[in-house]
């Protein structure tokens, strides 16, 4: 029997757990990772709160490997509860 899927992804999601922060229009957005892919990643509990408003929005990432700031441009493609979705289209 062949099995359907229902995955939209292009590619494969895998856990993660770091702090990261979301830059929108000169405000600051603090999240956890739930899982990251070559397209995107899954932020959690963000803090301030993000509402549907804000999908299809442009932003950057900022995280930091070996003391240095690396800054990865991303759009918002869902929230749902507490859970922000993003594509990435610059890295």
């Amino acid at each position: 029997m062949t099995e359907i899927s229902h995955e939209k992804r292009q590619f494969p999601r895998f856990p993660l757990n770091s702090l990261l922060t979301l830059q929108l229009e000169g405000e600051e957005y603090k999240g956890y990772t739930a899982d990251i892919g070559l397209g995107g990643l899954q932020l959690v509990n963000i803090q301030p709160e993000l509402t549907n408003t804000n999908i299809g929005q442009e932003g950057n990432l900022l995280f930091y490997k070996d003391n240095e700031k690396v800054e990865v441009k991303c759009k918002i493609q869902h929230i749902s509860s507490s859970i922000l979705g993003l594509s990435f289209f610059e890295i």
